[in-house]
């Protein structure tokens, strides 16, 4: 192989990767071919490829999404590496003083992937493992990303009656622009309700979300202040060894 095709072969499965940046759901392959520009067999070989090495999953109806190795390879940034190490020690104490579960989410492939978590003292249901996926518009830690991205373009899919559509999305987005404070209220799940603030990393650039999730929201008020305090602490240490 010469290295002009090594090259086009690299494009190619880079494009197909990127095609996954602005979805918050998985996708088809036709959809996939679609965004790349690219012929649906050649679209087929390239993902096939890319799901053996585990960059993309394929799930049971036949779509696809983001993998875990991308995930993997893309937590060994030093940056990353930061932020995890930073706010481990914090969890479990946002949980005990919350009393819900406590997440730190980044943005992987559309969505939201939880990267650590801490369990409160009341199990209410929305208790979420290390790995899980969200979607960006319905959650807390999604709309972080959401609000400090460009703003979504895509039909948004629809979770309960709460979900907000891309048109009802703007008016949220915008404050938690101004405020760096995003909210759920049963929009991904009923009975759900959560809020986050992002993390920034030295460059600046959102880099992770720190939320609480529970069945109900006793004072918001004590969830902002404890978040706040948290997220700012990370952040001065973050910012402090560069």
């Amino acid at each position: 192989m010469t290295s002009a095709t090594r090259t086009g072969v690299a494009r190619r499965l880079f494009s197909i990767l990127e095609a996954f940046e602005d979805s918050a759901s998985p996708l088809r392959l036709h959809e996939i071919a679609r965004r790349c520009g690219l012929s649906s067999a050649t679209t087929l070989r390239m993902v096939r490829e890319l799901v053996d090495w585990g960059a993309l999953d394929r799930l049971e109806d036949g779509s696809y999404r983001v993998g875990m190795r991308m995930w993997a390879i893309g937590s060994h940034a030093p940056c990353v590496q930061r932020i995890q190490r930073e706010t481990t020690w914090h969890l479990r104490g946002l949980a005990a003083a919350s009393g819900r579960t406590v997440v730190l989410g980044a943005a992987v492939g559309g969505a939201v992937m939880i990267v650590d978590r801490a369990l409160g003292p009341q199990r209410d249901g929305t208790a979420v493992e290390i790995g899980d996926r969200f979607p960006l518009h319905a959650t807390a830690v999604g709309k972080v990303f959401l609000a400090a991205g460009d703003p979504p373009t895509a039909v948004t899919e629809r979770y309960t009656r709460y979900t907000l559509d891309i048109a009802a999305l703007s008016a949220p987005l915008a404050r938690t622009r101004q405020t760096g404070i995003a909210w759920e209220r049963e929009e991904y799940r009923y009975g759900r309700y959560g809020v986050a603030i992002g993390i920034r990393g030295p460059s600046g650039r959102m880099s992770a979300a720190l939320g609480i999730v529970g069945a109900a929201v006793p004072d918001e008020q004590q969830w902002v202040r404890l978040l706040q305090e948290t997220v700012g602490t990370v952040t001065e240490s973050i910012m402090r060894v560069g």
